[in-house]
């Protein structure tokens, strides 16, 4: 029930900004590349924080087999390819996917009225367990929306374009690179560091540079958990630091002019504790406390 800003989604426990292409059409996650999915429309746990609504966990698919797979999908609108497998005897897992729409390219074998717009989406995961029992994974996504056309191709049935002739673009998307390192300390006990960067950017550009708008925000943050699991409790204490960098910027590329260009440098974080309390086979019981602090603003807050 929340907007779009109030869900959080992530991608191997990475956020990402905005996983649609095409105003919430299309999803960024493709079939093939997905293992699982948790998804949490309430009362979320405290290790989760930066939204209202909901949150969407999408889990990398890891392809145990060796040797290398390739999973191809062909559509009206666009293709899909996936290649994966298995390495080091069963040690580590790798897959790399991509997509891409092509209904720009085949309407022109149809017709000559243009579409100026595609989508394309990159994505690739890779996991190893060292000799000491710690795993390591990586995920790296790269998703971009395009549209672009010249105004003077769009004529009307009986009246002529009256637009200067100048191309426009208006592209958007997400990139997202993280690592997590994870290691048991015994059978019971899990630590678990995560570093990662992710982005979401969009450009306007009018009249090949006569105005152009750019609206952007990146992060770099680093997160951290110890669990601890028992007969009856299952408790873990954690932390996350984010450092944003949020732009708006509007100028003209031609005339070398910039009318506002807005940035802000933004730091959060948060420390938090969470149990899992098994009240009887069929009952359980989770709470935890979550405590933020956002710089420039001496905001903090306790949940």
């Amino acid at each position: 029930g929340g907007e779009a800003d109030q869900n959080l989604v992530l991608l191997d426990g990475f956020p990402l900004y905005n996983p649609f292409h095409l105003g919430g059409l299309f999803s960024t996650f493709m079939d093939a590349t997905v293992g699982s999915i948790e998804l949490l429309t309430g009362a979320f746990p405290s290790r989760y924080g930066g939204r209202l609504s909901s949150v969407l966990d999408v889990r990398s698919a890891e392809e145990l087999r060796p040797g290398v797979h390739t999973t191809a999908d062909l559509s009206a609108l666009g293709a899909t390819a996936r290649t994966a497998g298995a390495f080091g005897g069963g040690r580590g897992t790798w897959s790399v996917a991509g997509r891409r729409t092509y209904a720009d390219a085949v309407q022109s074998v149809f017709t000559d009225d243009i579409f100026p717009y595609h989508f394309h989406d990159l994505q690739g995961h890779a996991a190893y367990v060292l000799g000491n029992g710690t795993r390591i994974s990586v995920t790296a996504y790269e998703g971009r929306d395009v549209l672009d056309a010249n105004l003077a191709e769009f004529d009307a049935d009986s009246v002529k374009s009256k637009s200067n002739r100048g191309r426009w673009a208006f592209d958007w998307g997400n990139q997202l690179l993280g690592v997590v390192i994870a290691k048991d300390l015994g059978e019971r006990t899990t630590i678990e560091q995560r570093i990662s960067t992710s982005g979401f950017s969009t450009r306007l550009d009018l009249g090949s540079g006569a105005s152009t708008q750019r609206s952007e925000v990146r992060d770099v943050r680093a997160a951290g958990s110890l669990r601890v699991r028992g007969d009856v409790h299952d408790g873990s204490i954690g932390y996350e630091i984010a450092a944003q960098r949020v732009r708006y910027a509007s100028g003209s590329e031609q005339t070398q002019t910039t009318r506002f260009d807005l940035t802000q440098r933004p730091v959060s974080g948060a420390l938090w504790v969470d149990d899992l309390w098994q009240l009887s086979p069929r009952w359980l019981l989770e709470g935890g406390l979550r405590a933020e602090a956002l710089s420039g603003r001496s905001w903090a807050a306790l949940s």
